[in-house]
């Protein structure tokens, strides 16, 4: 299951290219992470994090990955403490 939500997405960000309708994929984004078990959330965001540093506000990503160590599993936590932005 895990995997196909995490190809979803990716469909979904390849559809919100170029920052068109960017309201709507964090809108996605949140209401899947909501629903998401903290051993399956890494990808999304991951995935949510990258769509805003590449289309939206580099304020926004930081919030996303400071956020992200408090909800992701264990053993997923140094991965995405470690996880560089690129603004």
């Amino acid at each position: 299951m895990c995997v196909d939500l995490e190809i979803a997405f990716e469909q979904t960000l390849t559809f919100f290219q170029g920052g068109s309708k960017l309201e709507r994929a964090r809108d996605l984004f949140e209401q899947a992470l909501e629903k998401c078990p903290p051993k399956a959330c890494k990808p999304l965001f991951l995935m949510y994090g990258k769509l805003e540093e590449d289309y939206g506000l580099a304020k926004r990503a930081m919030s996303i990955y400071e956020r992200a160590p408090q909800v992701v599993a264990d053993e997923d936590k140094f991965e995405v403490c470690a996880f560089p932005t690129g603004k």
